[in-house]
C-alpha cells in the first residue's frame, strides 16, 4: 500500500470549531496507533456558523462527494 503526506488547510472556524477539529484529529491519530477502528458520526452545520473553508496542500478542495444526505466516508 502506498502511503502519502496532505497538508489541509482549514479556515474560517471559530475557537470552538478548533477544539473540535482537534478532538477528531486526536481519536484518528489513537485509532490509528491502537490499531483499533471505530465509526464516527459528524454532524457539519454548514448553513449555521460552520463555514469552513479547506484546501489541501494548498489546492481548494472541489472533488464530489456523492449525494447530499448520504455520504460514508471509509479510512480502511
Amino acid at each position: 500500500m502506498s502511503k502519502f503526506h496532505i497538508i489541509v488547510d482549514i479556515s474560517n472556524i471559530t475557537a470552538e470549531q478548533v477544539r473540535e477539529f482537534r478532538r477528531l484529529f486526536a481519536w484518528m491519530n489513537y485509532c490509528g496507533m491502537a490499531g483499533s477502528s471505530r465509526s464516527a458520526k459528524v454532524n457539519y452545520d454548514g448553513d449555521g456558523n460552520a463555514r469552513a473553508r479547506i484546501s489541501i496542500n494548498g489546492a481548494e478542495v472541489t472533488e464530489s462527494l456523492g449525494t447530499i444526505d448520504g455520504l460514508s466516508f471509509d479510512f480502511e
